[in-house]
Order: C-alpha cells, then structure tokens, then sequence
C-alpha cells in the first residue's frame, strides 16, 4: 500500500488589525473570512487559525462598546412601547461571549491561550519600562497587549517542527513595534515569517499551493509591478485597459453615493497591491487590488448677506455650465451676474461643497513566465469591485 504523504502543516496568528470590521456582530472582517476559506481548501496543506487570547479579549471590547451605543436607542423604544425588553448591559455582554465562541468553532478557528508561567515577567517589566518593541517609546507605556500577543505567538512556535517542509508559522499584523520584536525574537527559525498584510499571506499559500519556490515568486512578483503599473511605460496594464475600465464603465457605481451633478474627479489612493494567484504551465495568474478615491465638487449659490434674492438663487454648478452651453460663451464665475451683482457687486454668496467616497477594485491579469525567468505578454482577464462591509 502506498505511503500517505504528510500535510504540510500552515499555522497562522492573527493580530487585532487584521480583524477590525466595522460590523458589530461580525468577529472577523470580510477579506479575513474569504482568505480562510480559500486557504483551507489547499491540497496537501493543512492551514490552522489563530486568534490569541488577548486579541479575542479585544475584539469583545470592541463587539461589546458596539453593542452598548445601542442602548439608548432601546430605552426609547422601551417607553414608546410601555414595556421592558429585557436587555441589559449584562444580557448583551453574554450574546457578545457566545457569538465569538460561535464564530470561532464555525470557522474552525483556535484560540492561542497564554501560558503565563512561561512568560519571562521580568524581562518583560524590563521592556516595558525602557520602552523597547513592542512597548512604543514616550512618556506613557503603551503595548501591553502586544506584548501578550507576542509571548502568546512565540509559545507556539516553540511547540512546531523547525523544519520548513513539514510546518511554517506566521503572525499577521499591521503594527509595526510588534513586528520588529517578532522578527528580533524568531530571527533563528526559518520557517516563521512576520507578515504586514492578509495579502501577503495570500500570496505564500497560493505559491505553496502551486509548488513554486520562494525564490521563484520573490523574483516575479517586482516584475509583475511593473507590469501592471508604472509611471514610466504607457504600455503596462494600468494604463492600457485598468484604468478605463475602473472610471469609465464604473462611473454609474463610482458616483451612486456622491452624486454626479458637479465636478466629478476620481483618484488611485496607495500603490496597488499585487498578489500571486496561481501558476499553470508557463501562465502566471495575478490579482491587484487597487483603491480609488471619488471626489464631487459642488457649486451652490447662496443670496448675500445683503438680502438681495432672486429666483435664480439655488444654480448648482453644473446648471452655471448648461448656461454656457445655451451660446453663452463668455459666462464664467467673472462675469456671472449671480455672484457680480447687477453694479459689479456680489450680490451672491459661492457655497463649495467637497463629497467623498471610496471604493476597492481587483484586476485579475495574467502573463507568460519565459524559460530566462522573464515576465512578458501581460494581458487583462476582468476587473471587479470589491463589495465593503
């Protein structure tokens, strides 16, 4: 009978940041719950969720000051009604307690618990007062509970294999004093990694998936970059299809929120972030996700304080242009009669209104990978927006 082959064991800690949804009832935000899916799908790839302790305490600090806003709002409707509903602070903290536990056995998520007798207090005391990572330097201490996170995660990585090919650990945080203490604290295992983003984890399961090595994806990922955006080529992606297909064929649902009567201005925020999806064959399959931020500009005119009024008071900005394209050509914020006055004086007040609102759109493209280690013909597959919370 064949020998069964061991799954590579994949363990990941999650910090506070790379959980924050604006969602109360939610424990983890949507993009972390897709990328646990699609991980734990992985074949010869056994992925196992953590959240520590201190970070589940948090995030029912979080859920719990949520749900107590909403308190007031029943007492209202509690005296309109005539009748209690029964729902204390009390009430609210135990639904808080039993949807996280819920919410971590349906996504098959373990809590990290803290074995305090390992914890080296001392040398912790130690950091702390000296202000060195994770404790952040100033007059007040700050990063206790980073610190907890980090004991927490180096406890589990002490109990692994520190063979790469049978275990790989990663900690996941946007805080960048605690990923300096990870990395100074792990710097001797090489199968533990301290990543910034979901994204970049999502990259190293995907290339763990595919069975390429990490000197592979290290040197294609820089080139796919570029490939997909660079200020300097008029032939890479962004330019040749990305950016149209964003702010023309998306303009109904970039300006449904801001409106569109007015001056409409629509901007890239950040560098896009590339991931590697997939490899099959020589085709190199990619997702950049790209943040885009619309801007409406607005002109109202408003009587001055002079009490002068006229029909024509509420002109928004884009009835000042219909007025130019009735054959009025020299009509500009000069000669407008509206703000100039009949004497040349203003009779009317420019109110400028600025609205704003933000949206995440993923380009999924592809390119051939040559025989030199070379990225070339890169071509687009569809862009989609990413539905928010």
């Amino acid at each position: 009978m064949a020998k069964k082959l061991r799954k590579l064991v994949v363990n990941v800690v999650l910090d506070t940041n790379s959980l924050f949804t604006e969602a109360a009832h939610n424990l983890v935000n949507l993009e972390t719950a897709d990328l646990m899916k699609e991980s734990n799908t992985a074949e010869g790839i056994e992925t196992v969720w953590y959240m520590p302790s201190t970070v589940r305490g948090e995030r029912k600090y979080q859920m719990l000051n949520r749900a107590e806003k909403i308190l007031p709002q029943i007492e209202k409707v509690e005296r309109l009604l005539g009748h209690k509903l029964g729902i204390s602070k009390e009430i609210l903290a135990e639904r808080v307690e039993a949807t996280i536990s819920a919410q971590l056995h349906s996504m098959n998520m373990q809590e990290l618990v803290l074995d305090h007798a390992k914890v080296d207090w001392p040398a912790l005391a130690d950091k702390a007062v000296n202000r060195i990572p994770p404790f952040e330097s100033g007059e007040k201490e700050k990063g206790f509970r980073d610190a907890l996170i980090l004991e927490s995660f180096y406890q589990l990585v002490e109990e692994q294999p520190k063979s790469p090919g049978i275990c790989r650990t990663f900690l996941i945080t946007g805080d960048e004093l605690l990923k300096l203490a990870a990395e100074t604290r792990i710097e001797d295992r090489g199968n533990v990694r301290i990543l910034g983003t979901l994204e970049e984890f999502r990259t190293i399961i995907n290339a763990l998936k595919s069975e390429i090595s990490e000197q592979l994806l290290n040197s294609i990922l820089p080139m796919a970059r570029l490939l997909f955006w660079n200020d300097k080529d008029e032939g890479c992606l962004w330019r040749r299809g990305v950016q149209s297909e964003i702010f023309q064929k998306n303009y109904a649902l970039l300006t449904a929120k801001v409106g569109s009567d007015g001056a409409v201005t629509g901007r890239t925020v950040g560098v896009p972030i590339t991931t590697f999806i997939k490899k099959v064959g020589q085709r190199i399959s990619f997702e950049t996700k790209i943040p885009v931020e619309i801007e409406i500009t607005t002109k109202t005119y408003a009587a001055a304080p002079s009490g002068f009024s006229t029909p024509t008071s509420g002109l928004s900005g884009a009835s000042i242009e219909a007025l130019k394209n009735l054959g009025l050509a020299g009509f500009s914020e000069a000669t407008n009669p509206l703000t100039q006055g009949i004497l040349g004086q203003p009779q009317f007040n420019v109110v400028e209104r600025k609205n704003t609102d933000s949206h995440m759109f993923a380009a999924k493209w592809h390119a051939t990978l040559t025989t030199t280690g070379k990225l070339i013909n890169a071509q687009l597959d569809n862009v989609e927006h990413v539905v928010a919370e």
